[in-house]
């Protein structure tokens, strides 16, 4: 298990995924940075990474809302999206200074 601190959250991580986030103030996007990891996820992993309680704290229970967020993420270079086989789409974070790797 690892804990760090992610702007004004900090993240219990174990085996390199967010178990726990816990914040006084915190952006939408942060939380979203802080559940990516560089290998793709599924939208619904990380639905369920991020957990129902956090993701009601940010207003993003609505899918279409946690969706959106993630797409605007990936517009702003910070994560990169890929539809998967099962036609799924993916995220991950994007490659150094923004670099689809």
């Amino acid at each position: 298990a690892g804990e760090y601190a992610a702007g004004s959250c900090r993240v219990l991580r174990r085996r390199g995924v967010a178990v726990s986030v816990a914040c006084k103030r915190v952006s939408r996007a942060s939380v979203l940075l802080a559940a990516l990891t560089s290998e793709p996820t599924p939208t619904s992993d990380l639905y369920d990474r991020i957990g129902y309680p956090t993701l009601t704290r940010l207003g993003l229970v609505p899918y279409r809302a946690f969706r959106n967020e993630l797409a605007g993420l990936a517009a702003a270079g910070l994560a990169v999206s890929q539809a998967a086989e099962d036609g799924s789409t993916t995220w991950r974070l994007s490659g150094p200074s923004g670099e689809d790797e």
